[in-house]
């Protein structure tokens, strides 16, 4: 029994001096990191159809609501989620995509193809 309880011991301290912690390289790893912030540009305003497109004009109001103008009917409010320079605009059921390609033109793709401006 003591013989175990030694060997235990001796290979507790073994051990631990295999895994110290080393302060200078910890250190060097915090300064080589940074934080990188995007921000995002703000897609709130009037896009209006230059060139095909199935909707007369689309307004982005806030984070999260988009008003849609069609050229027949009534506009209705939508919710959008962006991920990059995506747009998926949500309509009951049916999504929506749009491309950002800069800060005053979007394009949609699919069924929304056509190109608005601010």
């Amino acid at each position: 029994m003591k013989t175990n309880i030694i060997i235990l011991i001796f290979t507790f301290f073994t051990l631990s001096s295999f895994v110290k912690p080393q302060k200078n390289n910890l250190g060097a790893f915090e300064k080589k990191c940074t934080t990188i912030t995007v921000q995002q540009k703000s897609l709130k305003g009037v896009y209006t159809r230059t060139k095909r497109g199935l909707y007369k004009s689309l307004e982005f109001k806030g984070t999260k609501t988009v008003v849609i103008k069609p050229f027949i009917g009534w506009a209705s409010t939508a919710t959008y989620e962006r991920d990059g320079n995506t747009i998926i605009i949500v309509v009951g059921s049916a999504s929506l995509g749009f491309e950002i390609i800069n800060n005053k033109t979007i394009i949609g793709k699919g069924v929304a193809k056509g190109t608005y401006i601010k």
